[in-house]
């Protein structure tokens, strides 16, 4: 009877520890995983088929001011390719698919051109990854035309780009750092929040005729982009760059 009561305590335990081990599995698969340098909000490209560009412009995380120092990379990546299929609405145009692939390509563009400090569509540096095709097909893609949208701007709400006035002085590590102030000296200068720079940069590539082209092809249907800020932002007296690559490709062949 002992030994009866000893086997049925031990079967108890053992469903009640596998239940335990399930529930555990569970809430661990259910809470996303932070990626380093991307803050509290995380965009998971799953999330570019909930969206369309008037729910994600709702998003709290997309109305706020880039932190230069820790930018939400996946964030600001998806805030212009929303900004772009705005566009597409506005002209009937058949709104961009994300493209994964694209996204990688682009994303390696812009933080090689940041990294090695050029800027165009060939990439002497890295002779495997020369042109937009090539970095596509690379990172898995497969389409029958493939172009690219590239632009070089400040995050900064500021209509001329040398009208601000900067300031020397040192972070807290001791570190020497410039501030940036309206040309009055007054006010220093507020980063773009994402939404407001996606528009800066769709605005810029519709002042470009080749860019506004593609943006408004109808041969183009996947679009995904990448970006890429200076590593140390705040270091030098001019002001900062955001690098973007936008990848697109039509007729995808998979």
């Amino acid at each position: 009877m002992v030994f009866l009561k000893i086997m049925m305590y031990k079967k108890i335990s053992c469903v009640f520890a596998l239940q335990f081990f399930v529930f555990c599995l569970t809430i661990t698969a259910q809470k996303p995983v932070p990626q380093p340098g991307n803050g509290p909000f995380v965009f998971f490209d799953d999330d570019y088929n909930k969206y369309d560009w008037q729910t994600f412009y709702k998003l709290e995380a997309a109305n706020k001011p880039i932190d230069l120092l820790n930018p939400n990379i996946e964030l600001l990546n998806a805030a212009i390719f929303y900004a772009c299929n705005e566009v597409r609405q506005s002209k009937n145009i058949k709104s961009f698919i994300f493209g994964r692939d694209l996204r990688d390509a682009a994303q390696r563009h812009s933080r090689q051109m940041c990294d090695s400090g050029f800027f165009g569509h060939n990439n002497r540096k890295d002779t495997s990854n020369y042109s937009p095709r090539q970095r596509v097909k690379n990172a898995g893609g497969r389409y029958f035309i493939v172009s690219e949208n590239l632009a070089r701007i400040i995050p900064f709400n500021l209509n001329n780009a040398k009208d601000y006035s900067p300031m020397k002085g040192e972070n807290l590590t001791g570190s020497a750092e410039f501030k940036y102030f309206e040309k009055s000296g007054k006010d220093e200068l507020t980063p773009c929040s994402y939404i407001e720079f996606a528009k800066k940069i769709v605005k810029y590539w519709l002042n470009q005729k080749a860019f506004q082209e593609n943006l408004l092809s109808t041969h183009l249907s996947h679009l995904a982009c990448g970006i890429a800020l200076t590593r140390y932002p705040f270091a030098r007296k001019n002001l900062p760059f955001i690098y973007v690559v936008g990848d697109l490709g039509g007729y995808k062949l998979d």
